[in-house]
Parts: C-alpha cells; structure tokens; sequence
C-alpha cells in the first residue's frame, strides 16, 4: 500500500535499465509504481540517440530499472 502512494522513481529521474540504455521517468502509473514508463535517451554505450523512444516497463516485463543516476 505504501509504494502505491510513493513514487520510488519521480518524473524526470534519470534511470539505467537492466538492458544499458539510459532513460528518464516520462510518466508514473500508480498501480505499477516500479513499471513506469521511460524515455529512452543512451545507447548502453552512453551515446545520445538521436531518436529518443518510450518504453512501458509494464508491458516490457524483461526491462528493469537497475538503478537512478
């Protein structure tokens, strides 16, 4: 109950997933307050992409934020 009204990872918090892309919290779904959905921004090679995309951890249950920078 707690996590659903904490959001362990705010909008606008810059986070490395499980996969070594960097990406930004975009925007926090309060059922999945640890699935929130991302905009990508590195390659795992700390290059800015030039497209950046959203991902929606909730859907992509093989990501996982790894820790907040």
């Amino acid at each position: 109950m707690f996590l659903s009204h904490v959001a362990i990872y705010p909008v606008a918090t810059t986070v490395v997933l499980n996969t070594g892309y960097t990406g930004v919290v975009a925007k926090i779904f309060p059922d999945f307050p640890l699935r929130p959905l991302v905009r990508i921004i590195q390659n795992p090679y700390g290059e800015e992409l030039k497209s950046p995309y959203e991902i929606d951890l909730r859907k992509e249950i093989n990501v996982t934020i790894v820790r907040a920078v």
